[in-house]
């Protein structure tokens, strides 16, 4: 529970950018990947996927990309 209210209270600012809520967003499907219970892993997992899906996609992607500091780092070979 503490990465989701950790994660909420980031992104409540004004001044949170579109890349750094990603980030978060990520971090987030990241921690309850290595979740010791399969069941909560799992439905946590199909819960962050349906949120991601209804995100507008493009515009967080490309917003990681432009960032001076992370770029493409993020994504595969």
């Amino acid at each position: 529970l503490e990465p989701i209210c950790l994660g909420i209270n980031m992104n409540q600012t004004d001044a949170r950018h579109p890349d750094q809520a990603l980030l978060t967003f990520a971090g987030t499907f990241l921690y309850f990947q290595k979740h010791v219970k399969p069941s909560v892993a799992n439905g946590m997992a199909k819960w962050i996927e349906k949120r991601w899906k209804a995100l507008d996609q493009p515009m967080f992607v490309l917003a990681l990309v432009l960032n001076p500091y992370e770029g493409i780092s993020h994504f595969g070979d």
